[in-house]
């Protein structure tokens, strides 16, 4: 879900009271532009509420301070695509995203009723999408680096592909492409799916993976 700004100086206001833990939600929200950003830019990161709220430490829903700017207090508000716009796979992902994250936040029960009248089979949609031309040589580089170990857990590969039983690693770039990260030997790592997967939506434990 994509979102533009509305009370830049509220959501300002939030970010520097640094006394209330929350205040790091606000600060992904200002640097980012879609709740799939917003997610990603706290990386696991849940703060609690002082003692001093709701009788004990009470963890923070990312979801929840989110809505209640976009609901509540009107500092945020969706974006709307054009009328026969092309929809791009990150637009896709990040609604779904939100979409999931109100799908958690009620009850069970509420879920249930949902499914009993939802289609069986999704909708089909085409999306626009940009890709990075990567050099292979890179990974292949890469690849004989590792020499069947993830070179984050230092496991070997889960499996051996299918198609040649090589070990499957998947090429990872510290910097992101799409942070303007370059697509060198230095600048990527070869890792199992698991910590492939923590890379991108882990809670960081360090700076330096």
């Amino acid at each position: 879900m994509r979102y533009e700004i509305l009370n830049h100086s509220a959501l300002e206001k939030r970010a520097r009271r640094t006394d209330d833990p929350r205040y790091i939600y606000y600060v992904a929200i200002l640097e980012s532009s879609t709740f799939a950003d917003y997610m990603n830019n706290i990386r696991g990161k849940v703060p609690v509420y002082p003692s001093t709220y709701n009788d004990g430490r009470e963890a923070i829903s990312p979801h929840r301070e989110f809505r209640y700017v976009l609901r509540s207090r009107k500092w945020i508000a969706e974006v709307q695509p054009s009328p026969g716009a092309p929809t791009s796979e990150a637009e896709l992902r990040s609604k779904f995203e939100w979409d999931i994250a109100e799908a958690r936040s009620v009850s069970s029960a509420k879920r249930r009723s949902h499914l009993a009248t939802a289609p069986k089979k999704p909708e089909r949609v085409t999306v626009t999408t940009t890709v990075f031309r990567r050099n292979a040589y890179v990974v292949a580089e890469v690849l004989e680096r590792a020499a069947g170990r993830c070179e984050r857990c230092k496991q070997l590969a889960p499996f051996a592909k299918r198609a040649d039983g090589e070990p499957y690693l998947e090429v990872h770039h510290k910097i992101l492409l799409a942070d303007d990260g370059d697509d060198t030997v230095e600048n990527a790592i070869a890792l199992c799916p698991n910590c492939h997967r923590w890379m991108h939506f882990g809670i960081v434990e360090d700076e330096h993976h």
